[in-house]
């Protein structure tokens, strides 16, 4: 699955780390620790100096983002950058100056924003910090959602990105798009989930687990119109009721997803992401697009996902340019209290067309799953400031879930996928009445209650519209499937 382009970069990757900076952005007039607005509007300023003086020198391509100090900083954009180096070792902070000048007023933008590069690298034992509160606070109070991305990187290749931690962005952490041969190794990515819920709960858009309030929503209620919930929500473990009502559940997430690349020739490995969105989302590509009309061959492997929605496709809109993913695999992954963990996703349109195809999840493992941990169909998602998709959150105990014929889902792999101690059914197969999804193939994947051998997490899943096949290990056993 990898490209001679990529393997070249991985060779490259072990001596990025070691070379010595010589363009500090101190020497370019950065401002440490100090969180005025002329400082962030200075730090700014003196990355985008160091980045251009480095992408103009034979030698020393590397900016420095210098040990034991934090900058405070706004947009920092540089474009056709080539083979150059951003070494964080001490902490970036965009500022939580949010009704600043400095920050646009609408469109896509990030804190970082890279175009049109070729060998650009970011690394370092630093942070990178989105300062994301005050930011969450605003787009759910107001409804106006004009938050930065922490990274974006646009039509750019050969990039690597290491070691470093990025924490608490305003929205998507690192958003890849239209990128080719690129490494992503040993980072983390982590939002503070409790803030989040603080801040969903002050504004209502947070269904506790149980409440004692008998006029107020919970998921108690919710669940318990199904007999076969109610039985189960009665013989939850202490352990694990303490978990549900510590976390609740949220309506819609505020789309801090970790990872989302559009394009090819992809690897991501070894990163521990805390998130509370899509860990890693590859985003299809379609005609037209630079490098590729289809996001393909990316590797996803040998990683850890606490609290997240999930190893993500999608989601994918149809296009008439058709929207394609294919040939993704996702390897080795750990998922503690996932509320999603496999997850596939169309979304709404009435035009054009789109593909998934050929997606495997292999040596995949998980506990405590917070809500569904496979889900393969319609996005079930509202985001702030939208009135959702259509497929609601409590599906299929609310049974709202319009299916999207013009995205073919074909050729999906489990194998050797398990989850253990979950709450809900072990997950949802839903393909369209009128155009099925085809090629399944399920290879020892079992999913287990909260009760083990006495009590399963449903008898089965909901599987309606899909043509697969699952081997006798699998189980419980989609009933939708044949043995094979």
């Amino acid at each position: 699955m990898f490209s001679p382009a990529l393997l070249l970069l991985l060779l490259s990757a072990a001596c990025c780390c070691s070379v010595q900076a010589s363009h500090s952005i101190d020497d370019y007039g950065a401002v440490p620790n100090d969180l005025s607005e002329k400082a962030a509007t200075a730090n700014s300023a003196a990355m985008v100096a160091a980045l251009k003086a480095a992408n103009t020198t034979a030698n020393d391509r590397t900016v420095l983002v210098p040990p034991g100090k934090s900058y405070y900083y706004f947009v920092v954009r540089s474009d056709y950058l080539q083979d150059v180096t951003l070494q964080v070792e001490g902490v970036l902070l965009a500022s939580n100056n949010i009704s600043s000048s400095q920050w646009p007023s609408d469109g896509t933008y990030a804190t970082l924003w890279f175009q049109y590069c070729r060998g650009l690298t970011l690394t370092g034992s630093g942070t990178i910090d989105g300062q994301g509160y005050d930011w969450w606070w605003h787009v759910i109070v107001t409804d106006v959602d004009h938050r930065p991305h922490l990274v974006i990187m646009e039509q750019c290749s050969d990039i690597l990105i290491t070691n470093l931690r990025f924490i608490d962005s305003p929205q998507f952490h690192l958003k890849l798009d239209h990128i080719m041969n690129v490494v992503i190794r040993n980072i983390t990515i982590f939002v503070d989930i409790g803030k989040q819920k603080n801040l969903l709960q002050k504004s209502g858009n947070w269904i506790p687990f149980k409440s004692s309030n008998k006029n107020e929503l919970d998921l108690v209620s919710l669940l318990s119109r199904d007999p076969y919930y109610k039985e189960m929500l009665a013989k939850l473990p202490p352990e694990l009721e303490k978990i549900l009502e510590a976390l609740g559940v949220p309506t819609f997430p505020l789309n801090t997803d970790g990872i989302d690349p559009r394009g090819k020739n992809v690897l991501i490995e070894n990163v521990n992401i805390t998130n509370f969105d899509d860990a890693v989302a590859v985003k299809p590509c379609n005609q037209g697009d630079p490098f590729t009309n289809c996001s393909q061959n990316m590797t996803i492997r040998n990683s850890f996902v606490a609290y997240g929605v999930g190893m993500t496709i999608g989601s994918v809109p149809p296009n008439g340019g058709v929207n394609c993913v294919k040939d993704i695999l996702f390897e080795n992954i750990t998922f503690e209290h996932p509320i999603k963990a496999l997850y596939i996703k169309s979304n709404p349109g009435d035009s054009g067309t789109g593909i998934v195809d050929s997606i495997t999840f292999r040596n995949i493992h998980g506990k405590y799953p917070l809500w569904y941990p496979i889900w393969i169909g319609p996005q079930q998602q509202k985001q702030p400031g939208t009135t959702g998709t259509g497929c609601s959150w409590l599906y299929p105990v609310q049974d709202e879930c319009p299916t999207q014929p013009r995205v073919a889902i074909t050729n999906i792999v489990l194998d050797n996928v398990s989850f253990v101690d979950g709450v809900t059914l072990p997950g949802v197969l839903l393909g369209n009445v009128t155009a099925p999804y085809t090629g399944f193939k399920f290879t020892n994947v079992t999913s287990q209650g909260v009760l083990a051998g006495e009590f399963l997490v449903q008898q089965n899943y909901v599987c309606k519209n899909v043509q697969g096949t699952g081997d006798k290990l699998t189980t419980p056993f989609p009933p939708c499937f044949t043995q094979g």
